[in-house]
């Protein structure tokens, strides 16, 4: 499924990453489960418990046992959560600094 690695760094400790970026990763993952994976659908929130998460973008709402939420960090503020994340997650999140690599 995966097209390869690229090693990006440099000495002792390569920094890898997938070649072709993570959108090659996407499209691969979105061809096998085109029916459960929707792209280009920006999500503005995620209603989470124990009985499931319900995803709400613009296109409707996707109700499902679990969710794998696949965006930068940077953008999880733009998402509306409910209940609101723990505090641990929050900080985690907002403490994320991204490099030129990134």
């Amino acid at each position: 499924m995966l097209v390869g690695m690229a090693v990006l760094g440099s000495g002792n400790v390569p920094l890898l990453g997938l070649r072709g970026g993570l959108g090659t990763l996407t499209r691969r993952l979105h061809a096998i489960y085109r029916d459960r994976i929707e792209l280009g659908s920006p999500v503005r929130r995620i209603s989470w418990g124990d009985d499931g998460v319900t995803v709400t973008a613009p296109g409707g709402e996707r109700r499902a046992d679990a969710c794998v939420l696949a965006v930068p960090a940077t953008v999880v503020g733009e998402i509306a959560f409910e209940p609101a994340l723990p505090s641990r997650v929050r900080d985690a999140m907002s403490s994320i600094r991204y490099g030129h690599a990134a």
